[in-house]
């Protein structure tokens, strides 16, 4: 490699930026020759003026295009446009190398092949022109595969194939997608159209920032009102899925007559959903007995029931709270209360029995099992 091409980058000011950019800009009078980024896919493979790629040509090649040697003009030879280009790799590093050279001390580029030097511009034009004609080799080789699928398709996959032909009429061949996949060109998704493994790029582009996506979205969504009430209405369930867990399906006269009417009209799913357990009871020649329970499963002998059964509650309701059951109380909020709860879960001990009493107190009172939950393990 040429002395001029060294190993060591420059720090390049932006006053050098722009000089070394305003040397590759090449005469308007050529951009006609460079199908533009924009235009359709299906408009770029009609083109059929675009010049081969001289793959004789490599990498290694890269010394042989700059010479230290002045370009008298900035034009090109007539037959310029007729020969064949650089490979698109080798086109980019020229590139990429350009302003390292010209700083030490390049001062034109030659095509290895024909004699006479030429402008600097044409490093740029050789680059623009190979992306369009690589973008043409790859979405050929697309519409090809698409062809082929399309021969013995279904009725679905036919309809999706001539979707796809109908997008490479709007696609820009040489535009960036947009969304998740930004990072990603529109040439990229001809490599979706083949029967090649997908490459883990893609699928980075698929998912990149997808979970995030997805949490923010599933909050937004899990604090909208109506959609969360309609994911309850549509929890359905009965005859007919006449009921639901929407708010107005479980409060509805209609649920809470068939709750009333559960005990009788299926007793055995009554017993299931039961709190309040029927079939453990302590008798009465055990009340006494002390039981020793875990902490949790304990509750303190004067602990009082205030609590009224279902059935009662489900009667006062459907009574619009009109009626009150017997032992029973409404407080200033609607609700029953068991009248006297305390005389009827309380034993009283007279003044004549106190003697001998055990001294009472946090820790001291005697424990007596909790027989209200008692089968709640087998619901």
């Amino acid at each position: 490699m040429n002395s001029f091409i060294q190993d060591s980058a420059i720090d390049l000011s932006l006053d050098l930026q722009q000089h070394y950019a305003h040397l590759l800009v090449f005469p308007q009078c050529y951009d006609s020759f460079i199908p533009a980024p924009h235009l359709p896919i299906s408009a770029l493979l009609d083109f059929t003026n675009l010049p081969p790629f001289d793959h004789s040509l490599t990498v290694a090649d890269l010394h042989r295009f700059f010479t230290s040697e002045h370009c008298v003009t900035n034009d090109v030879p007539a037959d310029f446009l007729d020969r064949s280009l650089p490979p698109l790799s080798l086109s980019t590093q020229l590139l990429n190398t350009f302003s390292q050279a010209y700083h030490d001390g390049v001062k034109s580029v030659k095509d290895p092949w024909f004699l006479g030097n030429l402008p600097f511009w044409v490093v740029q034009y050789w680059h623009d022109l190979g992306c369009a004609i690589a973008a043409k080799e790859r979405w050929s080789l697309a519409r090809d595969w698409l062809s082929g699928q399309r021969e013995n398709a279904d009725t679905d996959l036919a309809a999706a194939i001539d979707e796809v032909f109908s997008s490479l009429q709007v696609l820009g061949w040489g535009t960036t997608l947009r969304g998740p996949a930004a990072a990603l060109q529109v040439l990229d998704l001809a490599e979706f159209l083949s029967s090649t493994p997908m490459k883990g790029r893609f699928i980075d582009a698929m998912l990149r920032d997808r979970s995030v996506r997805w949490f923010i979205e599933a909050y937004k969504a899990v604090n909208k009102t109506d959609l969360i009430k309609k994911a309850f209405a549509l929890c359905k369930a009965g005859e007919d899925d006449k009921s639901n867990l929407s708010f107005e399906s479980l409060t509805s006269i209609d649920t809470l007559r068939d709750l009333r009417d559960l005990p009788r009209t299926d007793p055995d799913m009554w017993q299931r959903i039961q709190l309040r357990s029927t079939t453990m009871r302590i008798n009465d020649d055990s009340v006494d007995a002390e039981v020793s329970l875990p902490e949790d499963d304990v509750v303190e002998s004067d602990g009082v029931d205030d609590e009224a059964p279902l059935e009662v509650v489900l009667e006062h309701i459907m009574s619009d709270k009109t009626y009150v059951p017997e032992g029973y109380i409404m407080g200033t909020d609607g609700s029953l209360i068991v009248d006297g709860a305390a005389d009827k879960h309380c034993d009283m001990i007279s003044p004549s029995d106190s003697e001998g009493i055990e001294e009472a107190g946090r820790g001291k009172r005697r424990r007596i099992a909790n027989t209200q939950y008692g089968e709640y393990d087998a619901h």
